[in-house]
């Protein structure tokens, strides 16, 4: 088994488009899909004997929001 925590945003997102393109691989949504990818793909060639993925998740509700 192994525990998978995806961390919400660290802080508010960008106001603009300027702003997200500003932030390049450092903004959040695309930071976390690129993570949780690569992890995935670890686990699954190299922890074969691994046969239950737990998610749990941490963040400040109020940022994740945001970025909805």
């Amino acid at each position: 088994m192994a525990t998978i925590v995806l961390e919400g945003p660290a802080n508010p997102p960008p106001s603009d488009v300027t702003g997200i393109e500003d932030a390049g691989i450092g903004f959040w949504p695309s930071a976390l899909a690129r993570s949780l990818d690569d992890l995935l793909l670890h686990l699954r060639f190299n922890e074969p004997e691994l046969g239950t993925l737990v998610f749990k998740s941490k963040s400040d509700i109020e940022k994740l929001i945001a970025y909805d």
